[in-house]
């Protein structure tokens, strides 16, 4: 209306836009078809024919309107583009399309052998030029132009371009993985580099792509349960695998758990006999399923012949009482009166009446250590009680807290209509109808039609046309805080949506905590400025702006003030205290980055594997797989996930509740098999039996060590010791010793596997034991370290350990002293000890002895960490 015109402005927003761009935009001028014919006089009658010309019926006669006029007069520009395309050729090795005119076939072809494409001199810029091996493919045309000579020069000018790979039917198998691979990686010289993965040559691009993990495939959870069975311990392997039945799309079930269930089964093993410990482990992992209502049958794993129920573990009223009394006599008074007041509700509870009770506080007025104490009187009492909240942080501050959503099966969205699935004769019924007393923790947060539906869910349970079927509701929380979440919704729906709206809202009594018991000396002031901002009674100016005190405004980097502006391996254990609160998640990933170059070591990437689901496959392709990976969605991570030792992450879903693995969860990054240039290690083990067997009682061990490159031996050494002392000799080749990385390794060099843990133990003593986490980061122990962990799980089997390997039944007594000096060094004096306890005590049977002292295995422990090795070790194992 303001110009008395109509203007239409095109916006591209989204992909789906793109159809309607084309089609209005450039659709081109305002046409019409006409045709001219003479027309007879007035009132004479035309005796013309009209004959039908199509030629004159095709002529398009051209009508150019006012606006379009001016706009050429003005000589103003039809169209703009803003960069050049770069068409980049993706095609198989020897299989580059070839153009040629009928009859000069052999030419072109003789051409074509010494004319590179732009992916043939990809490869050939990355073999000369070094600084292009950090460019992706794609990448490449903004810092390099193909030339007429078919080679890449670096670019000296025109940066707007855009480097495009065509879309490939995924039909075409090989050349669609090709493209997939060209997407991820960087500074490949041949097609085989891209092949390679892990020193090793893949036979397709398939599966190069599924090793690298850019395809969903079962191989990735194999490799997951492998990783975990090095390193963790069997509890949590079973845990593991049932949240890769859970959470992840796996096919392969029955073979997962066949590969697997020997090494889930090595703790029962102690104890059973093979058959019952398997049965112990498969119904304690099917244990874990039914936590989330599922079951080895749902993933096609039939149940075991022997059955072994799993101890459900009982409320304990003798020890819930006494502590429950103490937490109570260590409330203030503030929370003690509520706390009469709430056990006063229960004990003048009837069916026929509700008993809703709003526990109102600010933040550090204990609300959770009431909760707490409630929790601890009402079990000490028999009383079965259910704690629930909102969100899954919530929940977690709670005696065995779940979310709503997980205990009532509230349904999402969440409409007004909206109620429960779950039915009146189900389990989770049971444990609603057993339950007296509800207690829900940040109750503000929760739309009014929640509160509806939990209120519909208990009376048709309880079967009583009673408030919440007449439990006993304490809700809890400050309104101060966090509203229900609504997206897009005004500030009258926000209202709307608080349960101060809720027609249920009028039966709750408000029990209100005031004692803060957070605020510390000199924090007062800033507590009364809380208060006043949560029940609005700050100075507004324009758009409810308020204005901040100074001390809450930072001038400089906010990463620098929060986190430094470097971060120690020391410092990572308080990084869990320290958070940065971003508007948007482009800000997040953003502060995340910064923050994670102040981290030392080297960045492991993992990449999503993104794909589109449709009915007509032929939609796949107008979805690029680098558009899906471009798009960053909320709650969910960005496609390139960059994380270092010591990287602070978020968990997005619920994964062990019980064990606090749920959806908000921080957790630290710490371990990563790749951050070792060594992911597969090999162990050999030489068994020796003499004929006469003098000695059965006892089995002498010799842990070596050796290289990933050894061949599989065929003697040993221990052999004549086996025969000279009869006795059962074992010698086990604990591969590899060799050169590796380990990324956390300040040096970043290459070193031995013992020199990066004797390391770790320096680091470990320097620091006067204070980050102990420094010792877990090797995936598994060797040698020495093996040693010992066998003697600390198993001290019943391991009758003595000798933490270093002297050759005394070889030396003459004249050049004993002689040859430790030779080995030892200065340190000689200190094995000393050793040669009356392995040729005295153990070769006669003694084979309770005590070597040495722990003092004394220190001391030499102390002396090989400075000398940059460990000793071999020896075992005396009980057959």
């Amino acid at each position: 209306m303001k110009y008395d015109a109509h203007i239409n402005v095109e916006v591209c927003a989204t992909v789906k836009s793109i159809k309607y761009l084309f089609k209005y935009v450039y659709k081109g001028h305002d046409c019409a078809n006409i045709n001219l014919v003479r027309s007879a006089p007035d009132g004479v009658m035309s005796s013309t024919t009209l004959e039908w010309d199509e030629i004159k019926a095709h002529l398009d006669a051209t009508y150019v309107s006012s606006p379009e006029a001016v706009w050429r007069l003005f000589e103003f520009s039809l169209h703009d583009i803003s960069h050049s395309i770069i068409r980049l050729a993706i095609h198989l090795s020897n299989m580059q399309p070839i153009y040629f005119a009928e009859g000069n076939e052999l030419d072109a072809l003789n051409r074509a052998a010494t004319k590179d494409t732009t992916l043939t001199a990809w490869f050939k810029l990355n073999r000369d030029n070094s600084d292009a091996r950090v460019h992706l493919y794609d990448d490449i045309p903004n810092h390099f132009v193909f030339d007429r000579d078919n080679k890449w020069k670096r670019r000296q000018q025109g940066e707007r371009v855009i480097g495009r790979m065509y879309s490939i039917c995924s039909r075409d198998t090989e050349r669609y993985h090709l493209r997939l691979l060209l997407l991820h990686t960087t500074g490949a010289c041949s097609f085989e580099d891209l092949k390679k993965v892990d020193d090793e040559i893949c036979q397709t691009f398939v599966n190069a792509a599924k090793r690298r993990g850019l395809l969903c495939d079962d191989s990735e959870h194999d490799r997951c349960l492998a990783e975990t069975a090095m390193f963790q311990m069997l509890p949590q392997l079973r845990t593991l695998f049932c949240m890769i039945l859970l959470h992840c799309s796996t096919r392969n079930t029955i073979d997962l758990w066949n590969s697997y269930k020997t090494n889930m089964v090595k703790d029962f093993m102690r104890n059973f006999d093979a058959e019952t410990a398997e049965a112990m482990a498969f119904y304690e992992t099917e244990a874990k399923l039914t936590e989330q209502g599922q079951s080895f049958a749902d993933f096609g794993i039939s149940p075991l012949s022997i059955f072994c129920p799993i101890q459900i573990e009982t409320i304990n009223k003798e020890e819930e009482l006494p502590v429950g009394q103490q937490m109570y006599d260590a409330l203030n008074e503030n929370q003690r009166q509520a706390a009469d007041e709430i056990l006063e509700a229960y004990y003048r509870r009837s069916i026929t009446t509700a008993s809703c009770l709003f526990i109102d506080g600010l933040g550090g007025t204990g609300k959770t250590q009431l909760y707490h104490t409630l929790c601890r009187l009402f079990k000490g009492q028999g009383v079965h009680v259910l704690t629930v909240a909102w969100t899954r942080i919530a929940a977690n501050l709670l005696p065995e807290g779940r979310t709503a959503h997980s205990h009532f099966k509230i349904p999402v969205p969440l409409l007004e209509t909206s109620t429960s699935s779950i039915r009146p004769n189900t389990k989770e019924a049971a444990v609603i109808r057993k339950a007296d007393v509800l207690i829900w923790n940040e109750a503000p947060m929760t739309p009014s039609y929640a509160l509806k539906a939990v209120d519909i869910l208990f009376r048709d349970i309880m079967n009583v046309n009673v408030s919440f079927g007449g439990k006993i509701m304490v809700l809890g929380g400050d309104f101060r805080q966090v509203s229900p979440v609504d997206r897009f919704a005004n500030r009258s729906q926000l209202v709307a949506a608080s349960l101060k709206s809720s027609e249920l809202w009028s039966y709750f009594k408000i029990i209100r905590l005031n004692k803060n018991m957070r605020t510390g000396p000199g924090e007062e002031e800033f507590s009364e400025w809380l208060i006043k901002l949560g029940n609005g009674e700050l100075p507004s100016k324009e758009n409810d702006e308020i204005e901040l005190p100074a001390a809450c405004i930072s001038d400089g980097n906010l990463a620098d003030e929060v986190f430094g502006k470097h971060i120690s391996l020391e410092d990572i254990p308080n990084l869990c205290d320290k958070v940065i609160l971003c508007p948007k998640n482009e800000h997040a990933l953003m502060v995340n980055e910064q923050v994670l170059q102040r981290l030392p070591g080297i960045e492991t990437m993992y990449t999503s594997v993104d794909e589109v689901k449709c009915e007509d496959g032929e939609d796949v392709s107008n979805y690029p797989i680098e558009f899906l990976n471009s798009l960053t969605p909320s709650g969910i991570p960005p496609h390139k996930l960059n994380l270092k030792v010591g990287a602070i992450v978020m968990l997005l879903r619920n994964l062990d509740v019980n064990r606090g693995l749920c959806n908000g969860a921080r957790l630290i990054f710490y371990f990563a098999a790749s951050l070792s240039s060594q992911s597969i290690w090999w162990h050999y083990m030489i068994i020796t039996i003499p004929h006469i067997l003098r000695r059965s009682h006892i089995t002498f061990m010799l842990i070596e060590g050796g290289r990933n490159t050894d061949q599989i031996p065929t003697k040993s050494f221990v052999t004549n010791f086996a025969v000279s002392v009869g006795s059962v000799a074992i010698e086990l080749r604990q591969i590899p010793n060799e050169p590796i990385r380990f990324m956390t390794d300040p040096t970043q060099k290459s070193r031995t596997k013992d020199a990066i843990i004797a390391w770790t133990w320096i680091t470990f003593i320097e620091q006067n034991g204070t980050n102990p986490n420094i010792l877990l980061q090797m995936p598994m122990t060797k040698r020495g370290w093996i040693t010992w962990t066998t003697a600390a799980v198993n001290n019943q089997l391991v009758s003595a350990a000798v933490p270093v390997v002297i050759n005394i039944l070889n030396l003459q007594k004249a050049k004993y002293d002689a040859s430790l000096s030779s080995m030892y060094k200065k340190r000689s004096c200190l094995v000393k000890m050793f040669e009356h306890s392995i040729s005295s005590h153990w070769l006669d049977g003694h084979s309770h002895s005590v070597i040495t002292t722990p003092r004394t295995l220190l001391d030499i422990l102390i002396i090989h960490i400075s000398r940059k090795w460990l000793p071999l070790l020896i075992l005396m194992v009980r057959p």
